[in-house]
């Protein structure tokens, strides 16, 4: 959690505690003393004590996930979110507006959001206050164009209501940021938890089942790297036989 501004209370506790570390080291000064300067570190940014939820509906989720896998490129689509609690919210709709997509990049016209904008209804414009878009088969870190758009809408909302941040990719990571504005913070990935709203198909029950049916196959390495000290063990596994540019050679999975 990051403060994005301070509440009056907390600058309170911030002056009580710079007067508290600067009368000590008042008190603790010397003419000998090694320490020419006084200096206090103050962490602004902490794990929130709460974690924030964001709930998706199963169709919500279904085009998100639908989105990030179809595609080889980047893309990028907008939600609509109802708060639904001090630190829940809950994402019930996508909605996507004409861009240019490559690997790396994805880029809106401004005549065409402002169409986009326009075809939609009020309700739908004041319940768009999500974003998010794909990183393909790269990692979900915010690049410096991210951040900057980040910071250009929430500056646009005034220090008013809430905004959502994600970044997908093809391996399922998300990278969530919640700005809430009414109190003044931010919430990044640790402080959040994503999940699917239950409907009649129970689908993220039912995946959870299939574990129990689903084992890895652990694939030790080709017979030709083995030590030839005996140390790897082979008893009790699987052997299979494969081809590579050496020729045949074999290998072991429990």
């Amino acid at each position: 959690m990051r403060h994005l501004i301070l509440s009056e209370k907390e600058k309170e506790i911030l002056r009580k505690e710079f007067s508290t570390a600067f009368d000590k080291a008042v008190e603790e000064f010397s003419f000998n003393a090694s320490k020419e300067k006084f200096s206090l570190t103050v962490k602004f940014n902490k794990p929130s004590e709460q974690k924030v939820v964001i709930s998706y509906t199963p169709q919500a989720f279904v085009k998100m996930y639908s989105l990030v896998h179809y595609y080889d490129t980047e893309i990028g689509w907008y939600g609509l979110v109802e708060k639904t609690g001090e630190y829940s919210y809950r994402v019930y709709d996508v909605k996507i507006c004409k861009q240019l997509v490559d690997a790396g990049r994805v880029k809106t016209d401004d005549d065409d959001t402002r169409e986009f904008y326009n075809s939609l209804t009020d309700e739908e414009v004041n319940a768009m206050r999500f974003q998010a878009h794909s990183h393909v088969n790269f990692k979900t870190t915010p690049s410096e164009i991210d951040i900057q758009n980040q910071i250009q809408i929430v500056k646009s909302l005034r220090n008013k209501g809430f905004y959502i941040f994600q970044i997908w990719n093809k391996k399922d990571d998300i990278n969530s940021f919640v700005f809430d504005l009414d109190a003044g913070v931010m919430y990044d990935k640790d402080d959040i938890i994503c999940t699917i709203e239950n409907d009649d198909s129970n689908i993220t029950d039912w995946l959870m089942e299939t574990k129990a049916c689903v084992v890895e196959k652990k694939v030790l390495p080709a017979y030709p790297y083995y030590p030839q000290n005996g140390n790897v063990k082979t008893e009790g596994c699987q052997k299979e036989f494969f081809q590579d540019e050496s020729g045949w050679n074999e290998r072991f999975y429990e």
